[in-house]
């Protein structure tokens, strides 16, 4: 893979974005433990017993973005209300995608792109089981892992969401697909996940879509930080950590050389949240 130096490219097949979802009432709870506690900033979950004790005993498999989230994400649609028109006015005929994680948080999020973009630009989202968080839909990470949400029940609460499994819930369907139990997922397996993610992006998303298409992934931290970590071909996940604010909009392209097969990326931008404006 060729990693093209940042902003001196056009586009020339596929534009990504990546964004974080908005504050949940889980990174709330963490963050008044931390505080707390007086956790350093880069320090482990699991590197205090009793902090990680608390977290897991505050906090929800699957929770909802607190007041400021709902802020931030309604922040993040208008900003990108504002990139996207002016991108189809360059381009009426482009093709802009929205998927989800199939979490609350992250449906939450999308659902404020697509309250503030309307309609117009989303019709329907995708809703993808395999773009999770690290950890997966888990009470304890010493505890067995939750089904989570089924199609259904998802597209009850979210009519335009498009799931792209069936049956089970998200998380036990992921799990039984992979042939590993229903527990808590350990990073090593999560970074995994997020190669196969990555090439899932190349050989299906970049090889139909059309030059200048867009893709938009909302997704969560952990997952956000090993995906870019393999979209840059950054070797081995400790090589560095990759730190993303609530609804941070991350843009790259991505495109084949069709004579020689090669693979480029171009990074646009990364971490940009100054849609937030104040908000912490």
């Amino acid at each position: 893979m060729v990693l093209r130096r940042l902003c001196l490219y056009n586009f020339e097949r596929m534009r990504l974005l990546l964004i974080r979802h908005a504050q949940s009432k889980n990174n709330k709870i963490w963050d008044e433990i931390a505080k707390k506690y007086k956790v350093q900033e880069n320090a482990a979950y699991d590197s205090n017993a009793e902090v990680w004790s608390e977290y897991n005993e505050r906090r929800s498999a699957d929770p909802c973005i607190s007041e400021l989230g709902q802020a931030q994400a309604k922040a993040c649609g208008e900003t990108l209300k504002k990139y996207l028109t002016k991108l189809r006015e360059e381009k009426p005929q482009m093709s802009i995608k929205l998927r989800s994680s199939p979490m609350e948080r992250t449906l939450q999020t999308t659902m404020a792109i697509v309250e503030n973009c309307g309609e117009d630009f989303f019709p329907y989202f995708e809703v993808d089981n395999c773009i999770f968080e690290q950890g997966g839909c888990f009470t304890d990470s010493k505890l067995p892992g939750l089904p989570g949400r089924s199609p259904e029940e998802i597209k009850s609460a979210y009519p335009l969401a498009t799931p792209t499994w069936q049956g089970l819930g998200w998380y036990e369907h992921y799990r039984k697909i992979e042939g590993a139990p229903l527990e808590f997922e350990k990073r090593g397996e999560a970074y995994k996940r997020a190669q196969m993610i990555v090439d899932k992006l190349w050989e299906v998303d970049v090889a139909s879509m059309r030059q200048k298409d867009m893709l938009i992934l909302v997704v969560h931290a952990d997952l956000l930080d090993a995906l870019i970590k393999n979209l840059m071909g950054v070797s081995g996940d400790d090589a560095c950590l990759v730190k993303m604010r609530n609804t941070a909009i991350n843009e790259f392209s991505m495109d084949v050389d069709s004579d020689t097969g090669k693979k480029h990326v171009s990074v646009e931008y990364l971490n940009n949240f100054s849609h937030l404006n104040g908000l912490a």
